[in-house]
């Protein structure tokens, strides 16, 4: 009723005008210039308050919003595709009043997930929003007019993490691994990427390391997924959390103890003489080596490696012979390469009567 009261209030008021004007041209002929730019203000004005006419504004590289993302999750679906670069151009059909105040985001060009109910690859049509005060979009104009995504199911599984130190301890100091804090985190996503999840593991590197004798220390490592062929996988759309909290890193502890090497030559003692006829070719120890790991206080009163019993007994030996030899830990926290020595004793026969 309103907006047919004020078109015919308007073609009154055009009448209105023009009969005056026809009248200026007639009997005041110095006045038709001036008449002529008051009713030419006079119409600007009109128009520019009339909202029925409109005026077509072009609007490019509008970037798409999305929306319906917890609705489509609760469906139990997922978009993998990427939807953070969405643009699009369109034509509003904007009322002459406010062209020169509309702006692309009153007409929410938008995405709608809550719509899709299946898996597979979907065409999803970009919808506008239409406003009293800045009109409509026009019909058809959105170009793109749709876009295309893929869906899957969304999978959730409990995964444990581990973690790998990858680095050469610095010379002198060992790396003791402790373990991961949480040590096991909730993956919720696409299924194809959740059941292709072989494991989680954290890599450690010696930046990650405070090299100082001692225990009780701990860093934040983030992790990565691996299929069973040790590929990394793809996260970007993996909902990663830990008692419902978002992680991307998890607290990995240590100890750093105090590493030292000890040649094993000469730990044993040879007694006793082989038969008559005999000799000792040469002794070896296997292996060469034992290193130790302990705090830097013990193993600074440590010189030389122990073993249990020294003595080998080579009274009468006429062919070679290997003796086990078992290796004392300097403290009850030391950690050995190897618990045994082997001492390989290795006789010949000798010409002399």
């Amino acid at each position: 009723m309103t907006e047919r009261t004020n078109k015919r209030d308007f073609k009154k008021t055009l009448t209105l005008i023009g009969r005056g004007l026809k009248h200026l041209f007639l009997h005041n002929g110095w006045l038709k210039l001036i008449a002529i730019v008051i009713s030419l203000f006079l119409w600007a004005g009109l128009i520019s308050q009339d909202e029925s006419i409109t005026r077509d504004k072009a609007f490019q590289e509008v970037k798409v919003s999305i929306t319906g993302q917890e609705a489509l999750k609760g469906n139990g679906f997922i978009v993998t595709s990427d939807l953070d670069n969405i643009y699009a151009d369109f034509v509003a059909a904007v009322p002459q009043k406010q062209y020169e105040n509309a702006d692309a985001s009153f007409y929410n060009i938008r995405l709608d997930l809550s719509r899709i109910n299946k898996t597979g690859e979907q065409e999803i049509k970009l919808l506008s929003t239409k406003t009293n005060l800045y009109g409509a979009v026009n019909s058809n104009s959105i170009s793109p007019g749709s876009v295309t995504v893929n869906v899957e199911r969304i999978n959730t599984r409990s995964i444990p993490v581990q973690a790998e130190y990858i680095d050469e301890e610095p010379e002198g100091w060992a790396y003791v691994p402790g373990e991961c804090d949480p040590k096991i985190v909730n993956v919720s996503g696409p299924q194809s990427i959740v059941n292709a999840i072989f494991k989680a593991k954290c890599l450690v590197t010696n930046d990650d390391v405070e090299w100082t004798s001692g225990s009780g220390n701990s860093v934040p490592v983030p992790f990565e997924f691996y299929n069973k062929d040790q590929e990394i996988l793809d996260t970007s759309n993996l909902s990663i959390t830990s008692a419902n909290v978002p992680i991307d890193t998890v607290m990995v502890s240590y100890n750093v103890l105090a590493k030292k090497v000890f040649k094993t030559e000469y730990c044993a003692n040879l007694t006793g003489k082989v038969a008559k006829g005999y000799t000792i070719n040469k002794v070896t120890y296997s292996p060469e080596t034992i290193t130790v790991t302990d705090s830097s206080e013990v193993l600074e009163t440590v010189d030389s490696i122990l073993v249990e019993d020294t003595g080998i007994n080579v009274n009468g030996m006429k062919a070679t012979k290997s003796f086990p030899l078992k290796v004392l830990k300097p403290s009850e926290n030391s950690v050995i390469s190897n618990d045994t020595i082997t001492v390989t004793v290795e006789i010949i026969e000798t010409n002399e009567p």
